[in-house]
């Protein structure tokens, strides 16, 4: 087993496991995302050929893992640096057991970079990164939304995971009430948002005065 630079050639086996083993996908992989790998890991104007991305293959040249590099150029206090995202740490169930993951980290770690980053991390590649000395920083790994139509919203996530028959007639029968729930609440929302907003210019003034 080894690790070494992906290459252009490399590609229908790399997208093949991000979409088996990263994506979870079903049937064969979508043509569009061998130029997609393309672009993003050898084409994009960030690319830089110091900063490569790294597979992990067998003897027989079989790809059992990929780490990919994404280079930005950044400055802090007026210096500049170079920063390595690393991201689609993919490895295949038969090499899991091996040091396929811990090596391909440890390649991206020796590249000529000054800051490397990552995100979106499950809690196995979180493990694997810290005991390679990452922290993980809680104030920019918070995931928030909020919905514009906060009934849809729920209806939609409550019979997401059924049948999509049943899923769309339950989400078609529901759509009425939905639309009555989510106009009352855009209405309270924006009597409490114009409530505040007088609130907060009363305030300003007598500080000011």
């Amino acid at each position: 087993m080894s690790v070494r630079q992906l290459a252009e050639a490399d590609i229908p086996q790399v997208a093949d496991l991000y979409w088996t083993h990263m994506r979870r996908g079903k049937g064969s992989t979508p043509p569009a995302l061998l130029p997609f790998i393309r672009e993003l890991y050898f084409t994009n104007p960030f690319s830089d050929s110091a900063i490569p991305s790294f597979v992990y293959e067998d003897k027989n040249g079989r790809i059992g893992g990929f780490l990919g590099g994404i280079v930005r150029k950044m400055s802090v206090c007026g210096q500049p640096l170079k920063a390595v995202f690393g991201g689609n740490l993919i490895v295949h169930p038969e090499f899991r057991s091996g040091l396929a993951a811990p090596r391909l980290l440890g390649a991206l770690m020796a590249t000529d970079h000054d800051l490397s980053m990552t995100d979106s991390a499950n809690d196995i590649s979180r493990k694997i990164l810290e005991r390679l000395g990452f922290r993980t920083i809680p104030a920019l790994n918070i995931h928030w939304a909020r919905p514009l139509r906060p009934s849809h919203y729920a209806i939609h996530t409550m019979f997401h995971p059924k049948a999509p028959v049943v899923s769309a007639s339950l989400k078609f029968a529901a759509k009425p009430f939905c639309g009555i729930a989510d106009t009352v609440a855009f209405t309270t929302f924006e009597a409490f948002s114009a409530f505040f907003t007088s609130t907060e210019t009363i305030c300003s003034t007598v500080t000011e005065s």
